[in-house]
Parts: structure tokens; C-alpha cells; sequence
């Protein structure tokens, strides 16, 4: 899909559903997330399950993609550029190199 089919659908989504929806949504979609991922851990420590792994794999991916969503739809109703997060991006990156650096936690 397009980027600007995307930013389309964004813009559709936001108009039909409005702000309040899409923050709640947002919310939810991201606690979606954590769940996936402490799946995802746990199955990891199952090793003799490959089949667990594997769905729980799929169930991560599926769950990021859907945050995925959702953080280019908090762009767009927040008007937030992707230069604007890459910036912050980069200060974290250049912090979390410092750390590791430095052996700081």
C-alpha cells in the first residue's frame, strides 16, 4: 500500500471514530503488546514446544504491526512529523550508547 493510501485511511479512521477513540485505542492496541511479548518470553523458556513458539511468534508480529497502526495514527491527529520522533529517536539511540559505553544502566 501507498503512503499516501495510508495517510488516507488514517485520516478516514480518525474522522469516523474521533480523537477519544483512537486514544483509547491506542492504549489498548499497546497492552496488546506487552501481553504478546510476555507470551513470547514465556514460550521462549518452553523449548520443547515448537509449535507454542512459533504461534506466539506470529501473535507478536500481528500485535506490533496493529501498534504500528496506531502510532501512524497518533501522528496524524497530533500532527507529529517523523522527522519530530526521529530527532527523540536519536537522542535515546545516542543516550543508550553512552550507557553501554560507560556500563551505566
Amino acid at each position: 500500500m501507498t503512503e499516501d493510501k495510508e495517510l488516507q485511511l488514517y485520516k478516514e479512521s480518525l474522522k469516523r471514530y474521533g480523537d477519544g477513540c483512537m486514544t483509547v485505542l491506542f492504549a489498548e492496541e499497546f497492552s496488546e503488546l506487552i501481553k504478546a511479548c510476555t507470551k513470547m518470553f514465556r514460550v521462549s523458556c518452553d523449548s520443547g514446544n515448537p509449535q507454542k513458539q512459533a504461534e506466539a511468534k506470529h501473535n507478536l508480529i500481528e500485535e506490533m504491526a496493529d501498534a504500528r497502526i496506531m502510532t501512524e495514527q497518533i501522528k496524524v491527529m497530533w500532527n507529529i512529523s517523523e522527522k519530530e520522533i526521529q530527532n527523540e529517536k536519536e537522542k535515546k539511540l545516542n543516550r543508550l550508547e553512552k550507557r553501554l559505553i560507560n556500563g551505566n544502566k
